[in-house]
Order: structure tokens, then sequence, then C-alpha cells
């Protein structure tokens, strides 16, 4: 399913979404899961729900984020809320449900500043993704958004910064390398007319952390992305 998304296959992966969400919708009917199924049904709900995002279903993937949030509460998981809420955020978000996407996210955001985290891959998963979606749902460049870029720009800039936190101590870490690509391309992209220096620092250094982290069609996507938005910025100098 997550691998027919990342090679554009989006009918197979909508078919196997929906499959996969049958089986795991009966498998609930049955009742009286484990504490450990339901943090395992809250995760397959996500990863049917990131497919549903990725090929512009949104409509379709917010049932999934409510079940995410229902699941999340019923374990109970922070880190299971956090992710339905990111999901409902951005679901709403692309329909131009502003209000119902801000109120998701300003939930999110305070159950992630008051959770603890044992490292940097906790901040990686969790803090990292409410930053990055508040901030995209502010004033992404380009998109959808409630307009307001400057406050975008700290939301933004503060995910990636976490993001290089993790990748400056762990240099195997591919996960950080990505997201920092992951935000440094809405990052520039909100700073390449204002502070044109600026974004190219942050474009070179999203592009370094993506060519440590591989060859793999997903990065070199990215890596397309960041050298083309990069190119902007050069010509304002």
């Amino acid at each position: 399913m997550i691998l027919a998304t990342e090679e554009h296959r989006n009918q197979d992966a909508q078919s196997y979404g929906r499959k996969s969400a049958e089986r795991l919708d009966a498998f609930m009917r049955l009742g009286n899961q484990q504490t450990s199924e339901l943090g395992i049904a809250a995760g397959l709900y996500s990863n049917i729900a990131t497919v549903d995002l990725n090929i512009h279903l949104y409509s379709e993937a917010v049932p999934y984020g409510r079940r995410i949030v229902e699941l999340g509460r019923a374990i109970p998981s922070d880190v299971r809320v956090v992710d339905g809420l990111t999901t409902l955020c951005e679901a709403e978000c692309y329909q131009g449900h502003f209000e119902r996407a801000s109120q998701a996210m300003q939930e999110a955001r305070k159950i992630t500043e008051r959770m603890v985290y044992a490292g940097p891959a906790g901040a990686i998963f969790d803090g990292f993704g409410t930053f990055l979606h508040e901030g995209l749902l502010l004033g992404e460049e380009g998109a959808l958004n409630l307009g307001q870029p400057k406050e975008a720009v700290g939301l933004i800039q503060r995910a990636f910064d976490i993001a290089e936190s993790a990748a400056e101590k762990d240099p195997k870490d591919a996960l950080s390398r990505e997201r920092v690509a992951n935000a440094g391309i809405p990052l520039g992209n909100l700073l390449r007319e204002q502070s044109p220096q600026r974004a190219l620092g942050v474009y070179d250094l999203a592009l370094t952390r993506d060519q440590e982290a591989g060859n793999s069609r997903v990065m070199m996507r990215k890596r397309a992305l960041l050298l083309a938005n990069s190119s902007y910025a050069l010509l304002s100098l």
C-alpha cells in the first residue's frame, strides 16, 4: 500500500487501503481487544490515512483520523492521539475547513508540549510532526493556509531544528535526515523572498541531509525540489 503510493500507483494504493480498512474494521467489531492490539490497530489506521492524504483523498482520511484519536484515548496513548489529530488537521485543511483544522492542531500542540521524551527519536516522531503541520496550516507557500506566514516560519523552524539536532547526533539516522528535508523545503520556500540568504542556508543543509539519506526515489524527488526551489532564492540575491 505505502510502496504503491511512493511509486505513484495511486489506484493500487487506494485499492490496498480499502481492503486493509475492511479487514481492520472487521477485527475491531469483534471487540475485547488487548491494549497492544489497540495500538497496532491505531498504527494501521494511520498508515491507511497517510495513503489517503498522499493521494489527495482528504475526505476519506478524516474518519481514520478520528478513529486513531479514539483508539489513542482508549489505550491511553498521547502519541496516538497526536497522530490522529495531525491527520485530521491535514485532511481538514486541504478541504478548506480551516477552523476544524486549527482546533485539531491546537489540541495536538498542547498534548505534545506536555509530553516528556526519553530521547530525540520521540521528538522526531511527535514534536516534529506537530510543529510542521501547524506551520503548514498557518502559512504553507502555494497551498491553502490561514495567511500567517511569520508564525508559520517560527513553527517550521522548530520542526527543522528538532530534525537537525537528531541528525547531528546520529550519522546513520536516515529518518531524521528525511525530516530535515521535509521541513527544509517549506521553510526555505517561505524565506526565499524576504530572506534569500537564510533560505539558501536552509536549502543547502536540507540538501546535504537528503544526500546522506541515500538515493531512494523518495529522497531523490525531495532533492530535485530542493535544487529547483533554491534557484529562486539565488535569483533574489
